[in-house]
């Protein structure tokens, strides 16, 4: 079966029926589900999933169609009854479920025999596209994003050799902003969806997926009310759920317009899902047993009160359950009340992903970006002194005004807060942003293709982001695995920061010919105590 590289499938045996340890774990998983009055999951057959109602296998307890929150029933009659449709992701990990499959599906009346395909960017793309050609789709959906755009520009050419009937159709983020250039790059593709696919697909399903209704290829979609759309997991899932990383929608869009994101644009605005429903939502999933449940939401705590009310939920509902929910908070909107309830929660239950970017508060004007640094730090601190959450801050090196100097003042800063994980990124020129559209005012050299990723600014040259990039790799190999935090921080120490540390060990690896990409601990320890003693060498006192 595709996909089953990642699967750890062991060797067919002739009269042996050979299944992945993963779908064994999942029935646990699934039974539990059904005690709990989940209805059942009809059959999957074979390696096709068979058309039918989506409605029918929604979790137990959370409406289906008729009950004011799902959308009108799609016509019947469709064209091509047995029409097979082929929703397609290539995901970046093999722990990661793609949501956005899983939210197409929902949508999808009877009529239609739907198949969920999920690849991985590490797989060959031969391998992925036999598996697709395989499959003989009558319409192929592609899900494109910034991570597997180079995946399909490269596989669509050589799908329409080998599936010259079906109908290739691209939806997605990446696609979304700069359609004309796709069709022109890539003339084969019948159709690109622009904009959020719910009601998209459709409209598509409702015309059979005639497409001549579209004749300039493109399909300007309607923004959905995000309330009213069904969570995309059922209970066909749940196996999953022991080997992937389960993503959690509970608001969508973003109330701050940082110039660098898709959601500085309008079509973006907030929407939240009520704290009833999200709770109902999520202890459906906990059901599951699933390892991790990763929030996508961009700012999960804009609305204080609401995070509150779910993490109180979360806390009093799951704290032994073995799963561990991740949010994106924003320092500065912690309030006294958050600390409170998060010190006392389960040591694990949580873990927060922080986005700082830029101390500098003209950087941040510059950008849109909403807090001031001050307010941040302070909540940092309360939240790392509490000790029961993981904490993950992020930098982006690159932003207009900070050079090599004001970049240095941000990691060590961060750096002196002692948050679990520190993660240097780097500006990404993501088309349709406002950042793109400053491109020349700002003097902004990024690669043509995704990821977008900068070369050069009027503030960083070429070199400087090169160095950067080295130093990513350090902060990464070295002080994220915190195996060597003693020895690292006497080098701090020695060279007065954080940042002058990883220049003096950077420095050191490259002129004595060592990886700087290996995490073997056998050499990276060694290697660090041999910078410390010509530290010493260079430091006596």
């Amino acid at each position: 079966m595709p996909g089953y590289r990642q699967g750890l499938r062991r060797p067919w045996l002739p009269g042996r029926l050979t299944v992945p340890r993963r779908y064994y774990l999942g029935m646990r998983r699934q039974r539990a589900l059904l005690a709990a009055g989940a209805p059942a999951e009809p059959a999957i057959t074979g390696r096709r999933r068979q058309g039918r109602r989506r409605t029918d296998v929604l979790p137990g307890g959370l409406p289906g169609p008729g009950d004011g929150r799902s959308l009108p029933a799609a016509p019947t009659g469709l064209v091509c009854p047995a029409m097979k449709l082929l929703l397609c992701a290539i995901n970046a990990r093999y722990t990661h479920l793609s949501p956005a499959l899983r939210c197409l599906r929902q949508q999808l009346p009877d009529g239609f025999e739907v198949v969920l395909r999920e690849y991985v960017i590490t797989q060959p793309l031969l391998e992925i596209c036999q598996a697709i050609a395989l499959e003989s789709p009558d319409v192929l959906l592609c899900s494109v994003y910034v991570w597997n755009s180079r995946h399909f520009t490269a596989l669509l050419p050589d799908l329409r050799q080998l599936l010259p009937d079906c109908r290739l159709i691209l939806g997605g983020p990446e696609v979304s902003w700069n359609a004309d250039q796709w069709l022109k790059r890539l003339p084969m593709v019948d159709l690109i969806v622009c904009g959020a696919g719910e009601l998209a697909i459709r409209q598509l399903a409702a015309a059979g997926f005639d497409l001549t209704a579209w004749p300039g290829r493109q399909l300007l979609a309607e923004t959905p009310d995000f309330c009213q759309l069904p969570q995309p997991y059922t209970v066909a899932d749940v196996p999953e759920f022991a080997t992937r990383y389960v993503y959690y929608e509970s608001a969508r869009g973003c109330p701050f317009a940082c110039s660098y994101c898709l959601s500085a644009n309008a079509a973006h605005a907030l929407q939240l899902k009520p704290v009833e429903l999200v709770c109902r939502e999520l202890d459906w999933l906990a059901a599951g047993q699933p390892r991790l449940v990763k929030f996508v939401d961009r700012t999960f705590n804009a609305n204080p009160g609401r995070a509150r009310a779910i993490w109180c939920h979360l806390a009093e509902r799951h704290p032994n359950a073995g799963i561990r929910f991740h949010f994106e908070v924003h320092p500065a909107l912690l309030e006294d009340d958050d600390f409170s309830l998060l010190g006392q929660s389960p040591a694990g239950l949580f873990q927060f992903e922080l986005g700082v970017q830029t101390i500098h508060a003209d950087t941040r004007r510059e950008v849109g970006r909403w807090g001031d640094w001050p307010t941040e730090r302070a909540a940092l601190a309360r939240l790392v002194a509490l000790k029961t959450i993981p904490t993950h801050v992020d930098l982006i090196a690159g932003l207009p005004g900070d050079d090599l100097t004001r970049l240095a003042a941000s990691l060590d800063e961060l750096a002196a807060l002692g948050a679990d994980h520190l993660q240097l990124g780097f500006l990404k020129v993501l088309p349709g942003t406002p950042m793109a559209g400053r491109a020349a005012a700002y003097g902004l050299c990024h690669q043509s293709a995704a990821p977008y990723e900068l070369f050069s600014n009027r503030w960083l040259t070429v070199a400087e982001l090169y160095l950067v990039r080295q130093l990513a790799e350090l902060i990464e190999n070295v002080g994220n695995t915190h195996f060597y935090d003693e020895l690292f921080q006497s080098g701090v120490r020695a060279c007065g920061g954080t940042f002058g540390a990883y220049q003096s060990l950077l420095a050191y690896c490259l002129a004595s010919g060592f990886d700087i990409h290996t995490r073997n601990r056998e050499k990276v320890r060694p290697q660090l105590e041999a910078w410390l003693a010509s530290l010493r060498l260079s430091h006596p006192d």
